[in-house]
């Protein structure tokens, strides 16, 4: 979590959870390692849609021909900042 993301409150449910709560819904784990599965499809559904927002970002201020020419270290530094949960 960044610094400028909101501090979930204590009835602020959890944006994980509640989408990992609804695909148990729609699709009942038969077992323990179903519940781990539908965890991780959460987790990474969330962080996908993360990473496309700090893409989009991104590319608002930056013209991407401009970046793979001059600016790719810049981008790659931004990407693997989002891969390791800074943003």
């Amino acid at each position: 979590m960044s610094a400028s993301a909101p501090a979930l409150g204590l009835d602020t449910p959890d944006p994980v959870s509640k989408l990992r709560d609804e695909i148990a819904q729609l699709h009942p784990p038969q077992n323990a390692c179903e519940r781990m599965l539908i965890t991780r499809i959460a987790q990474s559904w969330h962080r996908l849609q993360r990473a496309y927002e700090v893409e989009r970002r991104y590319f608002e201020g930056h013209d991407s021909v401009e970046i793979v020419s001059t600016k790719l270290d810049e981008f790659k530094l931004t990407t693997d900042n989002l891969r390791s949960g800074i943003y």
